[in-house]
């Protein structure tokens, strides 16, 4: 299946996953969230507002793969 996404949808996309903890060290992937305890990974709300279309779909596969790790 093929789909065109604009950045918004790729926003949730990212969103919509959280990383494995294999990948929470990544700097592509600290660099938008955080680890917190009792809460698990939290996205910041701007996480993606300077990331290119390009930049969001390689941190979501990032946190997508860490899961078959």
């Amino acid at each position: 299946m093929k789909l065109d996404l604009i950045k918004e949808n790729l926003v949730c996309l990212a969103k919509g996953i959280e990383p494995n903890y294999s990948a929470m060290d990544n700097n592509k992937i600290k660099r938008h969230g955080s680890f917190n305890e009792p809460l698990g990974w939290k996205w910041k709300y701007d996480a993606f507002k300077e990331c290119t279309e390009d930049e969001i779909l390689e941190i979501y596969l990032i946190c997508k793969n860490s899961w078959k790790e």
